[in-house]
């Protein structure tokens, strides 16, 4: 049932069995209710025939399933007052729907008989046992067993029962609606007394006012009274200004409008309580309507502390904003005063202070110093900024907090005993609460920033951490300046050195400028030389020649062949002598760009500009041509390494007047790089000097026989022009120089 309650709940079941059973008794007619859900509420006289056979053996009892199916499916929709039915077991039942208020709550069962127009054939059930299995006599006999009733019986106790059980079940259900209504009734004054002493004890103040007399306070629950600190008869004959000092009465009928159509009103003002004290609270107001009367009702709480919270929140909000100006500050700040400068200025345009301060330590009067300020009056800062600068200590713990390094916090400036010389000049500048904060460099205290401002008790709650944080921000900001400017005296002494150096590199190149020359110049005073000797034989030659053409032609045997012999053999002496100048010219023109060459050629070359002097000497040479390298490099700077080698040597047999002198040039290759030894039996190098002797200056000769530029000069074209090495060492009979490219 959608809307009525269970069948149950409307009749006393008890009671309706009992007549049922009464009724059994006097006409013998079985009888059943079930609700909806199929539940059997009454049953009086079940058949033998139905509940001992049909219901028990499987077969017999789906017959019965579907014989319930169809009167529940044909309960709903048939024509006339019962539906009149034969189940597929051969018996009479009689079913009628129970309606209370038109729904259909249970369906009365008349239960198995046989009509007496219409009685049971026995041989039908006699075969009905045998089909199914039962004894057929006792079947037979419960078959007898079940009634014969007339349709016009039927009629009646259809009837009757169907009258009886309404009667019963609309009894019930005006009973049930009686008791729910007391139930209800009952509910309702519980609620209201729930929500009345709800309200009357919740913590927040609920109030009613009535309109009709001018606001005037109509009802107030005990935290009202207590908030206003006043009894609630005092309450009931006072009207909004009575506690409400900042409330517009103009508009109390707009607001009253906006009510009345359904609006709640939201609105913070003050309240006034019995001691004086004004007290911020946030109102909820709504109209309602009450036996006639309109009114309007609300709550109200106290919203000190969340005012408290709010104030410091944009305290707080006023201080990260000066972090975050600071910042950028110190980011496009590159001189100390400029940062100061713009530091005050940004604590007092963007944290709204009334004046930012700072100040640095002089060191050699240990007093503090202005450095930078802004004020919010500028037309008095300056007396009291000079007041700042004359005194020994520092107004609001300025003193202390450079002298401790850390922060000092005055919350109420002209009632701190420490500040009294000041509290005048401050008050007339609206300072009421100070906050001074050491600047540090490199860990040492510098100076001090104080902040000043407008309200008393403004440095607190979380205050410590960020005004710390902004100190931090500053000091990192002066050891950053700091280390730039330690930076910048290190960046233009490196410079000064490095322009010294770069002289000095100077000096070194021409100094090496002139080693060059003089090694040139030493090597073409040996070259002169060379040529002298390459010369001598050639001119010896010219000169026979020419002496011989007189002679021959006094003799009369100057023949035009012998002319033009003499005049070969006079162009070979003059060809041989242009030669050797193309070598020595050749050998002394710089490389300008690397070529690649043969470095035995290289060697052969280089000795035949000393053959003669060496000839001359009687040193004797010997080439030992293991391989034949090709390198890539400059070939004349090369050979003049080797000249002064080989020349070194010839000077050492000459001072030690070596007999036998002997040089020996190897020539090979060893792990892909050219090798060239010069190895000599002139006795070796002095250990005193042999690991100097690539140095310049350094010689083993007299000073009027050598520059020592020679091996210096070698070392720096093997190793700097083309990537070898230069090594010697001390033989056994001598010296070897080890060449490796």
């Amino acid at each position: 049932m959608a809307n009525s309650p269970p069948f149950s709940r409307l009749v006393n079941i008890n009671q309706l069995q009992q007549l049922l059973e009464a009724q059994y008794r006097i006409n013998g007619t079985p009888s059943a209710i079930m609700d909806e859900d199929e539940n059997i509420l009454v049953a009086v006289g079940w058949q033998d025939l139905c509940v001992r056979f049909h219901r028990v053996h499987p077969d017999s009892c789906v017959r019965c399933r579907e014989s319930d199916r169809y009167i529940k499916s044909h309960l709903h929709s048939f024509d006339g007052e019962y539906l009149d039915y034969t189940c597929k077991n051969g018996l009479r039942d009689v079913a009628m729907p129970i309606r209370i208020n038109g729904e259909h709550v249970a369906t009365f069962f008349t239960g198995q008989f046989f009509y007496d127009d219409d009685k049971p054939d026995p041989d039908y059930f006699r075969a009905q046992a045998r089909e199914f299995g039962f004894n057929e006599n006792d079947y037979i006999r419960a078959m007898g067993m079940i009634p014969l009733r007339s349709r016009e019986q039927i009629r009646n106790i259809m009837e009757y029962s169907r009258n009886l059980v309404q009667v019963m079940a609309e009894q019930g259900l005006n009973n049930l609606k009686l008791a729910r209504e007391v139930e209800e009734r009952k509910k309702v004054e519980q609620e209201a007394s729930f929500f009345k002493t709800l309200i009357e004890y919740t913590r927040d103040p609920v109030y009613v006012l009535d309109p009709a007399d001018g606001f005037r306070m109509a009802y107030a629950n005990q935290a009202a009274c207590s908030h206003f600190g006043k009894t609630l008869e005092e309450l009931l004959t006072m009207r909004i200004p009575d506690w409400d000092p900042v409330f517009d009465m103009k508009n109390v009928d707009v607001s009253l409008e906006q009510m009345k159509q359904g609006r709640s009103l939201l609105f913070e003002t003050t309240h006034r309580s019995a001691s004086g004290r004004l007290i911020p609270v946030e109102v909820t107001s709504s109209y309602l309507e009450h036996n006639g009367r309109g009114l309007t009702m609300g709550h109200f709480h106290d919203i000190t502390e969340r005012k408290k919270a709010e104030e410091q929140i944009l305290r707080l909000n006023r201080l990260y904003a000066v972090l975050s100006e600071t910042n950028k500050a110190i980011v496009h700040s590159s001189d100390r005063q400029i940062l100061f400068q713009r530091i005050c200025r940004v604590i007092v345009e963007h944290g709204g202070f009334q004046l930012a301060w700072i100040g640095v330590v002089d060191q050699d009067t240990a007093l503090v110093k202005s450095a930078a300020w802004s004020s919010k009056d500028d037309s008095c800062l300056e007396e009291f900024r000079v007041l700042l600068r004359e005194e020994s200590q520092a107004m609001g713990g300025i003193a202390s907090a450079i002298r401790g390094g850390k922060l000092e916090i005055v919350n109420d400036f002209l009632d701190d005993p420490g500040s009294g010389p000041w509290h005048r000049e401050a008050e007339s500048h609206g300072y009421r609460s100070v906050a001074a904060i050491a600047l540090k460099s490199n860990e040492k205290a510098v100076g001090v920033l104080t902040i000043y401002a407008a309200e008393t008790l403004f440095f607190h709650g979380g205050m410590d951490d960020l005004l710390l944080q902004l100190a931090s921000d500053i000091s990192f900001a002066l050891d950053n300046l700091d280390r730039e400017a330690r930076r910048r005296e290190t960046e233009w002494a490196l410079r000064e050195e490095t322009l010294q150096r770069l002289r000095t590199a100077e000096e070194l190149r021409e100094k090496e400028r002139l080693l060059v020359l003089q090694s040139r110049q030493a090597a073409m005073g040996e070259m002169i030389e060379n040529i002298a000797h390459q010369w001598r034989q050639p001119l010896n030659t010219l000169g026979l020649i020419l002496q011989e053409l007189p002679m021959t032609h006094g003799d009369g045997e100057l023949s035009r062949e012998y002319l033009d012999d003499a005049v070969e053999r006079a162009m070979e002496q003059i060809l041989h002598m242009s030669q050797t100048i193309n070598d020595f010219s050749n050998f002394f023109r710089p490389d300008k760009q690397k070529l690649t060459f043969r470095v035995q050629q290289v060697v052969t070359r280089t000795l035949s500009l000393i053959a003669g002097n060496f000839r001359k000497t009687a040193i004797s040479v010997e080439i030992n041509a293991l391989d034949d390298p090709v390198i890539t490099g400059y070939p004349n700077e090369y050979a003049q390494v080797l000249l002064t080698v080989f020349l070194n040597a010839r000077d050492v047999f000459s001072e030690r007047e070596t007999p036998y002198p002997r040089l020996t040039v190897t020539i090979g290759v060893e792990k892909g790089r050219s090798v060239v030894t010069i190895a000599d039996n002139g006795g070796g190098i002095s250990s005193d000097i042999i690991d100097r002797i690539f140095e310049a200056y350094v010689t083993t000769k007299g000073p009027d026989r050598g520059t020592g530029v020679g091996l210096f000069m070698s070392k720096a074209i093997i190793e700097k022009n083309m990537h070898g090495s230069l090594f010697v060492r001390n033989t056994k009979q001598g010296a070897e120089f080890r060449i490796e490219v």
